[in-house]
């Protein structure tokens, strides 16, 4: 959910949006057009498209700016809302749908960006495509999921190491929106621990249909090769039309398979793919004072949604289509007005710099606040988030200097960019892998489990035995099963009984076996719940 940026040239103009599209460019500006031997695929020089479409290589009218400020503000906007959702702000309870502006903005500018290449030169050069795209994300996502993968093996619930190994290996192959709907993770609802990498579904979606749809273009272009934008534009639409109709029905059906689903979001990606289409469209019918309105009306829609849904409205579906069409207005906004309308409160300098750093503070903001709970041993207020939130915006300043800046200038042949990407995600990949196979830290303590008959146990007498109880900070070594066991094949909770004593806070988890007496660990646990490894917290969170 968000977006990739830096300059790919020195002269501080270039922009990127949530995977690393580059900003409304020239082709020029992206270096020089690949030669025949670099095409993976090409399509035939197109012949002219009859009046009212621009000459090949530009997009009509006042649209044809390099840089578009109101986009990176927009991008501005949706992160920070995104951010303040996952703090908890209060206010912001639908700040979720940061993700629905940031796929808009992604379609528009995926979608110019090859149409323009097209209209330029005849072809789509798919290989040099598909490098600059590795070009702009891997680097910083596998710095991220690295990192976050060795340090929850060193700090975080142990536990919950082999999962969170497990996630980031969906992660690197930009799967992880199938993961989590496969186990049936409500985003916005969520039970027991979350995914360091759960943030990294909205990538997974955009990564996909960035792999499709210039294939599409491709296609549409050698099927309709006079008629490519009419063409283009009609199979557009039916898509959006048709991925609304089963992002209505699934979300009704099936939440959270609409929630993760390239299918029930693919007509928010398509929305921005219109705008791009249509430019000129737009430019004819559309004046500047009406667009002007258009973009505050856009920006107004954007934040009544984050304001006013909440974790209970049902989502995508229909309702997305709020947010959805709020960042379209203030895209049409921009294409036809510049200074007057919206743009006005997104080019300030410091939205722009939050938008120009927004991809890698999107990439590190969540596993901070995910870790920080064990690290801190304590839950943290949404007031404390927003502080490790800031902490997370330095991170991703850094992130961005010594990564994404040195990668953006760096040239080489798209063929070799896409076998360092290859090797990057192997690698990342590999380490992830060794960490899941790797036993869990700190779980083979000297500590010993109280062994008593629960049969006819009720709970005054286990309070009892609680209060009176030598309370250690030891990991029992003898129960059945393990905990490490228990992370692997945990009980059903329906066959956990769980005692605390409230008013020493002392816990004990009994766990049948087939036959004989129970394994009972008495063990010091807050009453704030955040002890990584006790025995009931880490049985609930095996789950």
């Amino acid at each position: 959910m968000v977006p990739g940026n830096s300059s790919e040239s020195t002269t501080g103009t270039g922009a990127y949006d949530l995977l690393g599209v580059p900003l409304p460019h020239s082709l020029a500006d992206h270096g020089r057009t690949p030669g025949r031997a670099q095409l993976t695929k090409t399509v035939d020089r197109a012949q002219p498209e009859t009046r009212g479409h621009a000459p090949a290589g530009q997009l009509p009218g006042r649209s044809d700016r390099k840089f578009r400020p109101d986009i990176q503000g927009l991008r501005s906007v949706a992160v920070i809302l995104v951010v303040l959702y996952h703090c908890g702000v209060p206010g912001v309870p639908g700040g979720y749908v940061g993700v629905d502006v940031f796929f808009v903005i992604s379609g528009f500018l995926i979608t110019r960006q090859l149409v323009v290449e097209r209209r330029r030169t005849g072809r789509i050069a798919l290989r040099a495509f598909y490098a600059r795209r590795i070009k702009r994300l891997l680097p910083s996502a596998s710095a991220v999921i690295a990192t976050t993968v060795i340090a929850f093996r060193l700090w975080g619930p142990p536990l919950q190491s082999a999962g969170v190994a497990k996630d980031a290996i969906f992660t690197t192959f930009y799967a992880m929106n199938f993961r989590l709907a496969a186990e049936q993770v409500d985003y916005q609802n969520v039970d027991g621990p979350v995914s360091p990498f759960q943030h990294f579904w909205s990538l997974a979606v955009e990564e996909q249909f960035y792999i499709l749809w210039p294939v599409i273009i491709v296609l549409v272009g050698i099927a309709w090769r006079r008629r490519f934008g009419t063409a283009l534009g009609r199979i557009l639409a039916a898509a959006v039309v048709s991925s609304l109709v089963v992002s209505i029905v699934v979300t009704r059906d099936n939440p959270i398979s609409a929630y993760f689903g390239l299918n029930t979001r693919a007509w928010e990606l398509g929305v921005g793919a219109l705008l791009a289409v249509g430019t000129s469209t737009v430019l004819r019918v559309v004046s500047r004072p009406v667009a002007a309105v258009a973009g505050w009306l856009g920006l107004g829609l954007i934040v009544t949604a984050a304001v006013t849904f909440t974790a209970g409205t049902p989502f995508p579906g229909s309702a997305a289509a709020i947010p959805v069409a709020g960042a379209a207005l203030v895209v049409l906004s921009g294409l036809a007005d510049g200074a007057r309308g919206v743009e006005r409160v997104l080019r300030p300098p410091v939205m722009q710099f939050v938008g120009r750093v927004s991809y890698a503070w999107y990439l590190w903001h969540w596993p901070v606040l995910v870790l920080a709970p064990t690290v801190l041993q304590a839950q943290v207020p949404w007031w404390e988030n927003v502080g490790l939130s800031v902490l997370s915006f330095g991170v991703a300043v850094v992130s961005n200097i010594l990564i994404e800046q040195p990668t953006a200038r760096r040239q080489l042949r798209p063929l070799r960019w896409i076998a360092l990407g290859v090797a990057m995600s192997a690698l990342v990949a590999g380490t992830a892998a060794v960490v899941a196979a790797l036993p869990p830290i700190g779980l083979d303590g000297g500590g010993r489990a109280a062994t008593l008959d629960l049969s006819d146990a009720d709970g005054s007498a286990l309070t009892k035995l609680l209060d009176g109880a030598d309370l250690s900070d030891a990991v029992p070594a003898n129960l059945t099963p393990t905990l490490a066991t228990a992370s692997r094949r945990p009980p059903s909770m329906a066959a956990t009984r769980i005692f605390s004593s409230p008013r020493s806070h002392r816990a004990c988890t009994a766990t049948p076996r087939v036959a004989g007496p129970s394994s009972c660990s008495v063990t010091r646990t807050p009453s704030n719940g955040s002890a990584p490894w006790t025995p009931w917290r880490s049985l609930r969170a095996g789950g």
